[in-house]
């Protein structure tokens, strides 16, 4: 990529999308995903998308989709606006903007997806994954034992090769073992969100015990002594860090204090798709393991999520089910399973198709055009 975009006109959408079910995790119960979405016509009318990870509450991160909205409007847009964009180089135009990484990437996501558009090249093959797939998890949140054991059974029959489950004290060791016992050919994976109090190693290690293979954050981002004396414990399971892993800074430190076994890359937290790759690929210099990891997007995130699961470094099933897993309504085109059970990553121009007009219409909640001066 080295051409630069020049754009006319920054477009802000607030999306709320139906989900099938509320997502009940540790920091907190999502019934509706609201969902900021981000499209950038450039000088030769080709429009980018991309989208914002960001939850609807502060609760999961100091993020959160309405103030995400007010950060794209009033601070990256100008600057976007204001001259040609380097589809390498997006944040050189944010440098003096702290934080708002989930905000930063659904723009940078926007300028590369307008860029392989007009090139006619898949992200997949701009990131050397053409034709790829990849094996897919669901995820599913906390429920009754009787709605857990269906909800788990129909991820089971589609195909899922892995199923993660949201866990905390009071929902974890009678959950798993009766999932384990349930689908004993599936692999079963907790992600706590930080739930666990340092004092709670034995029972994480009880979790672990009833069936899990990996664990995602376990302990509060700050507990790294916590989770080095979970690692160090050696229950035959993975300990990934999350909530922990923001930047290749934190995940340096979590090496050195042996605090984690691997590592969930996300986008939106890492601050764009470049970020991303550039974790992955220095992860692969070392012996941590990496997952992708997901936060209840569209087609679009999902799409953009599939080309980074298929590099070589990624040795961990992630969050990549179909978005249509959690979305009832989506104006994005949903990833695929192919016939032997498996992702198709995403072929066609840019990230993924452009959005259903009216699907995109009328799912939108607030709509902004920020035009060039």
């Amino acid at each position: 990529m080295t051409r630069t975009v020049e754009l006319v006109d920054l477009e802000i959408r607030l999306l709320e999308l139906p989900l099938r079910r509320p997502m009940v995790a540790a920091h907190g119960t999502t019934e509706v995903r609201q969902l900021l979405v981000v499209g950038l016509r450039t000088t030769d009318g080709v429009i980018g998308w991309g989208e914002c990870a960001a939850l609807p509450e502060p609760t999961y991160s100091s993020e959160f989709a309405e103030a995400a909205m007010l950060t794209v409007r009033d601070h990256l847009a100008p600057r976007l606006l204001a001259g040609p964009v380097d589809p390498d180089d997006v944040g050189a135009t944010s440098t003096d903007i702290v934080g708002h990484p989930m905000a930063k990437a659904a723009v940078e996501m926007a300028v590369i997806d307008a860029h392989l558009r007009a090139a006619d090249q898949p992200l997949a093959s701009a990131l050397g994954v053409a034709g790829a797939t990849v094996a897919w998890g669901g995820t599913v949140g906390e429920a009754t034992m009787d709605d857990l054991v269906e909800q788990v059974g129909v991820l089971a029959e589609a195909g899922a090769h892995r199923v993660k489950l949201k866990i905390r004290p009071g929902h974890d060791v009678p959950v798993v073992a009766t999932l384990a016992a349930t689908f004993p050919d599936l692999e079963l994976h907790g992600d706590a969100n930080g739930a666990y109090g340092p004092g709670q190693i034995r029972r994480v290690i009880h979790a672990i015990e009833a069936g899990l293979r990996v664990v995602e954050q376990p302990f509060a981002p700050t507990e790294l002594d916590a989770a080095a004396e979970l690692v160090a414990a050696e229950t035959g399971a993975f300990v990934l860090a999350d909530e922990a892993a923001t930047s290749l800074e934190a995940i340096e430190l979590l090496r050195r204090r042996a605090a984690a076994d691997g590592v969930v890359v996300k986008p939106g937290r890492l601050g764009g798709l470049r970020a991303a790759v550039e974790v992955i690929d220095r992860l692969g210099d070392h012996d941590l393991r990496i997952a992708v990891g997901g936060m209840i997007e569209s087609g679009l995130g999902r799409a953009a999520l599939a080309p980074l699961a298929a590099l070589a470094p990624v040795d961990v099933t992630g969050d990549l089910s179909p978005a249509g897993q959690w979305l009832e309504a989506d104006p994005f085109t949903d990833l695929t399973i192919t016939d032997d059970g498996r992702i198709a990553v995403p072929n066609g121009p840019g990230i993924t198709a452009a959005p259903d007009p009216d699907l995109l219409d009328e799912l939108t909640v607030v709509h902004t055009v920020v035009e060039r001066a």
